[in-house]
Formats: structure tokens, sequence, C-alpha cells
């Protein structure tokens, strides 16, 4: 018995909403397997797509009204114009429909458990990155940590140290180390890796991949400062006697208590996005105040230039998902490269196209190259290499 108009729109809308159970997406892919009114179900995906608010879609309308043309003249004819083989109605023509306009979402968690002859090409060797990080301690030794804790034994001060588990390690100020204002740990992470760490103060930071901080086991009386490198988010805890400042290069964030992310590394520009509060920034001898919502940047003859700029974009990372508002790709490939721990080349004009969208950073490396794929970004992978085609 073929399912409903209806029904079809209500498993297609908890599909994209990732609360469709694995009998809801078994009954969804076996409608689409079945198929025979291939109109009707194009009908269905495209009203339904289109009921979709537009900041949750994984690119821009007109971008993906161009996708979808594209797919929908792949299933029909070859590039020469002749008639494909198979029928329109194919199951992974229709599956490859759906998982575009959905992003890919539970799909791949329902068919992890499954065997149903779909076969995917899998980059095994290339995953998203993880809570990983290494402790350099004032004497030079190295601790590695992961989710877990301390991964390899280290001589640590545990005095200092209140948790560490989660992808996340908890300083504590006690009696013994009031004196230890001169002794310094950093916190680094490589790339593909992430970690927390909330400071002696109650302040919480939070590193992107192949980043650190340098920071005392004791802030002195007068000041909290520390040193940065690469991205990194910061929640200050509140205290009007002592700045917490934010030393990147030559430049410096001064703040009492607030939310702010800085993005300083070598290969891009730097950024300082303020959340909520305010901030100073110092930059070659030029100061500028920042404002919630403001992004500050240096100009080439080393200006302080503020942008408004969308807030959850700028900390997607950190909340665990890609987020890229009209970005090229370039800007796109650096995150990926760094997440997922890989060199990225490119091979003749690539398209010089932005793209808007939002994807967990959870997914593979295959399901995420393919969305780029269907946004018309060729690519091929050479072991940990990816080549951005012509």
């Amino acid at each position: 018995m073929r399912i409903s108009r209806d029904r079809l729109r209500t498993l297609f809308r908890r599909y994209y909403e990732n609360a469709a159970t694995e009998s809801e997406i078994s009954e969804l892919m076996a409608a689409i397997r079945e198929g025979g009114e291939d109109e009707w179900l194009e009908l269905v995906i495209r009203e339904e797509w289109n009921a979709l608010r537009p900041d949750a879609r994984l690119f821009t309308d007109a971008t993906s009204e161009r996708i979808l043309e594209v797919v929908l003249q792949n299933g029909k004819e070859e590039s020469t114009g002749r008639p494909r083989v198979r029928p329109l109605h194919a199951y992974r023509y229709w599956v490859a429909v759906v998982l575009l306009m959905a992003g890919f979402g539970a799909y791949w968690k329902w068919k992890d458990n499954r065997n149903d002859g779909l076969t995917t090409k899998v980059t095994a060797a290339i995953t998203p990155g993880t809570n990983k990080a290494a402790l350099t301690l004032s004497d030079g030794s190295v601790v590695p940590l992961d989710s877990a804790g301390l991964t390899v034994g280290g001589s640590i001060d545990m005095h200092a140290i209140a948790g560490n588990e989660n992808g996340r390690l908890v300083y504590k100020t006690s009696e013994e180390l009031k004196e230890a204002t001169e002794t310094f740990n950093t916190l680094a992470t490589p790339r593909g890796g992430q970690y927390q760490v909330v400071l002696p103060d109650g302040s919480k930071v939070w590193l992107n991949a192949s980043s650190s901080i340098r920071y005392p086991l004791v802030f002195p009386g007068t000041e909290r400062r520390v040193e940065i490198k690469g991205e990194v988010y910061f929640e200050v805890q509140p205290d009007r006697s002592r700045p917490f400042t934010v030393q990147f290069g030559d430049n410096e964030v001064t703040v009492l208590g607030t939310s702010f992310n800085v993005k300083y590394y070598a290969d891009e520009a730097m950024q300082t996005t303020l959340i909520e509060g305010a901030v100073a920034l110092r930059s070659a001898g030029n100061e500028q105040l920042l404002r919630p919502g403001e992004q500050a940047s240096t100009s080439a003859d080393g200006k302080i230039v503020l942008t408004k700029v969308d807030v959850e974009e700028k900390i997607a990372w950190k909340n665990g998902l890609f987020l890229f508002q009209a970005a090229g790709i370039p800007e796109i490939m650096k995150q990926v490269a760094r997440w997922y721990d890989i060199e990225v080349t490119y091979e003749g004009n690539f398209p010089e196209r932005q793209l808007t969208g939002k994807v967990s950073r959870n997914v593979s490396i295959t399901e995420l190259m393919a969305i780029f794929q269907y946004a018309g970004i060729n690519h091929r992978v050479e072991g940990r290499k990816i080549v951005i085609e012509e």
C-alpha cells in the first residue's frame, strides 16, 4: 500500500529535524525505494523544503534550488542528453535527493546499524576532531589529555587541579599555591583537537583546533593575563579589581567580565568578536572599544576596523557546528583542514562561489564533502589530502 502524501510529509519533517525514530526512517526509505510516482514524490519534497525556515536550511534559497535542479536533472539524463539506463525513481537517486535537502541528518545514524545494500564511500582514516590536548607544565614536562582525563602519567600538581573529564580541565586556588604567580602552564590543542579549561579565577575557556593558552597557576592581585594562539572563546569571571587581559601577538584585549572570541591563526586575519559585555582592543598603538555583536580586525595599515557580524556564526565551532554565511571556499576549507587534520590543495580555477549553511562538526569527512560536491565543489581524496578541482 502506497504511503500517503501527508504521512510522507510528516516523515520528511521529522527526519530533517533529527527527531525520526529508526522505524520512521525505515518507513521513509522504504517509500523512496518503492517509488511509483516520481513527480508526486518530488512535489512532496519540494513542498516540505519550501516550508522550512530559511535559517534552518543547509544552503541559501538560490543555491538550494540550483542544487536540487542539478540532482533532479542528473537522475533524468546524462550530459550527452541520452536517457539514463536506471529509472528516475531508482533508490540511490531518491536517497541522494532526500539526503541533500536534509543535510544528511539522521540517515547515517540509522544506516550504521543496517546493511541495506546501499554502499557509501568511507575514508576511514579521516575522522572528525575530538577532545584532546597537551598540557605543558612549568618544568617543561608534557601531559597528554583526552576526554577521559590524563592519558599518560605525569608530575602534575594535583593541588591545582580540581578535575579533568569530558574534555575540560578545571583549576582551583588553594592556600599552598598563593605564591605560585610565576608558575605557568600551557594548554595546547593539535589539529583535529579541541579542549576546555576553567582557570584558577573561574573563567571558562574553549580552545579550537590548533590553538593554545598560557596562564599562571595563580593570578596575581592586580591583573589576570593570559597569552593565546589560534582560536579561543572566553567567558570571563567578573572581578572589577583585576582586569582580564588576553595577549595575542602584538594585540591585547582587556575586559572585566564578558564573553568574546579571538581568532589569531598565522594564515588568517586577526578577529576579535564580542558576544556580550565590553572589551577594549589595543593593536599597533591603536585602541578601540567593542560593543556586543561587533568584530574587530586590522587593516593593511594597522588600523582597527569594526564590523557588525552574526555572533552565532563566529562561535559556532564552540557549539559543535560549521556555520558559514556567504563564505568562500578557501575560508571554509581552512576550518575543515584544521578540524579533520588534513591537507587541502587546489587544482585549476576552483569555483569562486560563496556558500551559506550549517553542518555538525561530528559528520564524517565523506558526508561533509558530499554536501560540498552537491554544491558544485568538485574534489578528490588522496590519503589525508583533499584536492579541490576545477
